[in-house]
Order: structure tokens, then sequence, then C-alpha cells
């Protein structure tokens, strides 16, 4: 992400250890722009700066709402916790939740009044996750954004880290994985085994270590973030350093694969005038994977058993019978194993909820039309774009339709198939091959049409695979990485049907 000139001097007043270049920045932020007309990312640093100002400089005058900003920031972040605590009730002392990001940074460096915060964000391990949906169900908590409680349980889980739920206006922020990495489970391990005990208000929490505080805040500011994340990150992290031991930090950011995004804050705290010394960190000894070329009829197979996913983020859920899947993947995906799967055992898909009567169009962007439809290889609905993306190296779609009669497939799509890092795909309905599209050249019709013939149904039930012909996103379970696994954005489905 690029900070600006702007957004840079309001890092500066908010992280120098040096007095004048802190009054310096100050005063050439101030004439560009006023508290009130500040965009949002800048915004959350205006009571970082308020208090280092204040500890670093204290004779510059600050405007008096900064004063009272401070002051909220304080009062409403002891009560988003205190209210947090009181609506969860029982839970967390049935399921093991440990405060994590924002929170945990008051608790760490005591910034109630200095540190804006949005929700409050829990961990929990992921072998918790199950019976914690069933819990927060029962106490009349909802996934945030039109997700079902049955995508939270079995399909969010193996793509995000977390997601957020909602109750009585209180946002919590579930978390059942810190960082997505070859070394995830090592991370799981020592979080929970070197967890720090506090008390709010008599009521007894975990917090982690600041060194594995630092590892969540990095990640999140500089892999999965925004750019108020990153700017926030790296107030974070320059009054957390401190507290730190500074040699297991490093083997940890080493471990975790987060040296690039170490680099980068370094870089950044020093362009803001922080002039202490940081620790060096040094880049893991990773050799990339090498994959075959593209030339042949065999590497051709050899590379898409390459793009299978890793059993522990694989859809099993959404898979009738996961091991034949698993080695049909292996195989390379050869259709005529396919075509043979649904005559002999049906289609592959199991849907989260299944459908018995024909539907003519699902709007795939609310989470329960895409449980109706949406078989394995489909993220989630985004907020934010306003699709659902396939992510993986098949997305399966499973249609009721009537029989004995031609069926026509409308896929529409968002214009961010522009993004698309898995551009080229090949579209088979039942096991049969109908067509090869290239995303690009749709644009700006947006729109795949397909016409299934009824020779190819078997009984009302269609399922379409759509697969990249190359798939750039198995190699890396690095979330800044994400976007690689993306092929098609979608926003609706249509299906009519005609006699043959």
């Amino acid at each position: 992400m690029t900070i600006s000139d702007r957004q840079l001097l309001l890092l500066t007043a908010a992280v120098s250890d040096d007095p004048k270049s802190i009054r310096l920045a100050w005063q050439q932020w101030a004439e560009q722009i006023s508290l009130e007309d500040t965009p949002y990312p800048e915004s959350r640093l205006h009571v970082a700066a308020y208090a280092n100002i204040r500890a670093q400089a204290p004779d510059v005058v600050l405007p008096a709402k900064l004063h009272g900003k401070a002051r909220a920031t304080f009062v409403q972040n002891h009560a988003r916790l205190r209210e947090t605590m009181i609506e969860m009730g029982p839970i967390p002392h049935r399921i093991p939740m440990m405060l994590i990001k924002g929170i945990a940074m008051c608790e760490l460096i005591d910034a109630w009044a200095s540190r804006h915060m949005g929700d409050i964000d829990v961990l929990v391990k992921y072998t918790d996750l199950k019976p914690l949906v069933e819990l927060l169900r029962d106490h009349y908590w909802q996934p945030k954004y039109s997700l079902t409680w049955e995508s939270l349980e079995q399909r969010i889980p193996v793509r995000r880290d977390s997601w957020n739920l909602e109750s009585n206006n209180i946002d919590l922020d579930v978390h059942w994985r810190v960082i997505e990495c070859e070394q995830e489970v090592e991370l799981e391990r020592a979080i929970w085994a070197t967890a720090i005990s506090k008390e709010f208000h008599g009521v007894p929490h975990l917090i982690p270590s600041p060194e594995l505080q630092a590892i969540i805040t990095l990640n999140h500011g500089f892999r999965a973030g925004t750019l108020g994340d990153q700017l926030q990150t790296i107030v974070d992290l320059i009054r957390l350093l401190p507290r730190t031991d500074e040699a297991l930090l490093m083997r940890y950011v080493k471990q975790f694969e987060l040296h690039t995004e170490f680099l980068e804050f370094v870089d950044l705290a020093q362009r803001a005038g922080v002039t202490r010394k940081f620790p060096q960190s040094s880049p893991p000894e990773v050799a990339a994977p090498a994959y075959p070329p593209l030339s042949s009829g065999l590497n051709r197979f050899v590379a898409r058993r390459h793009t299978r996913v890793a059993r522990m983020r694989r859809d099993s859920a959404l898979l009738k019978y996961p091991a034949l899947y698993s080695m049909w993947e292996w195989l390379g995906r050869p259709a005529i194993l396919e075509r043979w799967h649904l005559r002999l055992l049906g289609p592959m898909t199991k849907l989260l909820v299944p459908q018995q009567l024909t539907k003519s169009q699902y709007d795939i962007r609310n989470g329960h039309e895409a449980d109706l439809v949406c078989g394995p290889g489909w993220g989630w609905p985004d907020p934010n774009e306003m699709a659902s993306w396939i992510d993986r190296a098949d997305g399966r779609l499973l249609i009721v339709v009537t029989e004995a009669m031609d069926a026509r497939v409308t896929i529409v799509l968002s214009e961010l198939v522009a993004h698309s890092h898995n551009r080229v795909v090949d579209v088979f309905a039942n096991g049969v091959f109908l067509a090869r599209i290239d995303s690009q050249q749709l644009i700006p019709e947006l729109t795949i049409s397909i016409v299934v013939p009824h020779q190819l149904l078997h009984g009302n039930q269609l399922e379409i695979s759509i697969r990249p012909i190359t798939y750039r996103g198995t190699a890396t379970r690095n979330s800044r990485l994400y976007h690689q696994r993306r092929s098609l954005p979608v926003t609706t489905i249509m299906v009519t049907q005609e006699s043959g």
C-alpha cells in the first residue's frame, strides 16, 4: 500500500521520537486538513498523534476537540469490552477464548485512550469452532453480511481466519486461525502456551504474549488489512516492540514467514522519524515449488495434480464422497471418471442446503442463496466486492432442473473479473466439456451463457464445473496472496429451460 505525504506527516506526529520533527509534522499536517475532514484511515491516528505530542512535545497547542476525542476513545473502548462480555454471557466460561488485536493492544501498552477500535477480536482454537458456533446461535448472535450458520461452520473456516458476528449492536470478530501459513499449527500451540492472564472488571481472560501480539499485528496490518490498518499497525508495533524479547520476536518473524512485512514496517517507521534501532530480520529459507511446463499431455496431467488443495483446506463438507473426490483430483480430474461418478453415485457436490424445487435465479451475493447452489470451490459472498469468487481449481454448482428439457445456464459476472488471476476457464456440465472461456473477453457484457442438452441430464440435477486451465493459487498459503486463487467473481446465476 502507498502512504501519501499528508498521511506520513500525521504518522510522524504519532510515532516520531524527535520533538522537533513532531512539531513540524503536526503543523504541516494541520495546515492541509481539518480534524473534521480527515478521511477515516487517517482519522484513526488522531488519538495516537495526540498521545505522542503530549508526551514528546507538550508545548504544542492542540485543538480541544482532539482532547475530547481521546477521552471519548478511552470511554468507548472500555464500554465496548464490557458490553461484549455481558452479551457473551456464559460462553467464555465454556469455550476457551483469547482477546487479540486492538483490545489486547490496549491492555499490553495501556492504549485505551490512544488506540481506535472498531470491534472486539477473540481467538478460539480451531477445534473449538464448531461448539462455539452452536453456542453463539443458541445465544441469538448472527453472522454478519448475510452469511449463514452452515457456511460459517463448513465453508468459511477452510478459507478465512475469522468472521464477524453481531448481537444487540455488539460487533464480535471471531478468529479461529492466527495466520495462514505452513507453520500455523505450531503458531496456534505457541500462542495458547504463552498466553497472559488478565482481569477486566473482575472477569478473567487471556491475551497473547507481546511477541505473538506483534506477529498478529504485523500480519493483519501488512497482509490482510486496509490502509487504515497498516497505519495503525505502525503505531502499535513501535509502542509494543520495547516490551518484547527481540530475539524471540525475530525467530517468530522468520518462522511464520513475515520477513518481508517486517522490513516494510521498519522502512515506514524510519520514514516517519523513528530513530531507534530496530532488530534485524533474516528471510526464511524456503525454496519455491517447481511446476512442470504445460507443453505436453503428461505435463498438463501432472500440473493439474499440483492444483489440489491441502487436506486441511478441502471443502469436505460440500462433497458427497470426499475420498473419491480427492482421488479424482489426484488423477488429474479426468472427465470420464466424473461421468461414471455421476451415473453410479450421483453428483460429487453435497449442498449445504439441499434443493428440491427448481429455481430460475440465484443471487449468490446473498449467503442464503449461495448455499442453495454453490458447492465446493466457492468462497464467501464478499460484502465489499458484491460477488462470490470461485477460489479453487474446481468450482461446482448443483442446480435442480426439469428432466427431458434443455437447460440454459447464464452466469453473470462482476466487473471485478478484470482482476482475475485465473482468467481462462473450462466449463463442464455433468462431466462433459462444453466451452473454454477467457473471462477478459467477456468485458463489458460480463455474462457466460451455456446450453446443456437434455441428453446430458441425469434425473433432475445438473452439476456445473468451472476449472481454470492454469490455476495459480495452490502454491501459497499466504493470505496476502489470496487473490491468486480467484478466477470468476459471480453475482447471479439464471436458469431457463425449453423442450429439447
